[in-house]
């Protein structure tokens, strides 16, 4: 785990480095097909209906996959009070070749929730096939000090975008 690596002061410089690196790009891996893009569509639910895919047209932020189902966690931000429909770009399959990357999907997503003290926004959308659900640890596990990574999928539809800060209490 990252945590192990990062405090395994039996290691040299470079070889913790290194541990610490891995355990990053693991930990993104990890969570990167879980994470979506979400954009306002901006339409109508009569203009959606019967659309298997929608175009975005606003900027974007990020969400999290919390149910395969079709459920995603997002923030205040990323929905505004005044939306209630937004796109929800799932990330794209793996590489078909080297040279090739498939297409991401898009869909319509609604607001099914929001916890204005949390600010947090509670998405559905109606995928054909199950998503990827992240996997969260436990609260009781988090404490102040570790490392801790913010992942995203706003700029590059392909690759992921990663901030890296520490929890503090």
């Amino acid at each position: 785990s990252m945590s192990n690596a990062a405090q395994d002061t039996q290691l040299a410089p470079p070889e913790r480095a290194l541990a610490e690196q891995t355990a990053f790009q693991n930990a993104i891996n990890g969570i990167a097909d879980s994470v979506v893009r979400i954009e306002p569509s901006g339409l109508s639910v009569a203009t959606l209906q019967g659309a298997s895919e929608a175009i975005p047209n606003t900027g974007p932020s990020s969400g999290v996959v919390v149910g395969s189902d079709g459920w995603i966690l997002t923030t205040e931000f990323a929905v505004p009070s005044d939306i209630e429909e937004v796109v929800i770009t799932l990330p794209p399959k793996k590489k078909t070749t080297e040279n090739s990357k498939q297409s991401p999907k898009r869909l319509v997503g609604r607001v099914t929730g929001r916890d204005l003290n949390r600010r947090l926004v509670l998405l559905k959308c109606d995928p054909k096939e199950p998503l990827t659900e992240a996997e969260f640890v436990p609260r009781k596990n988090v404490r102040p000090g570790e490392w801790a990574l913010a992942v995203g999928r706003v700029w590059d539809l392909y690759e992921p975008s990663i901030a890296i800060g520490i929890v503090s209490a």
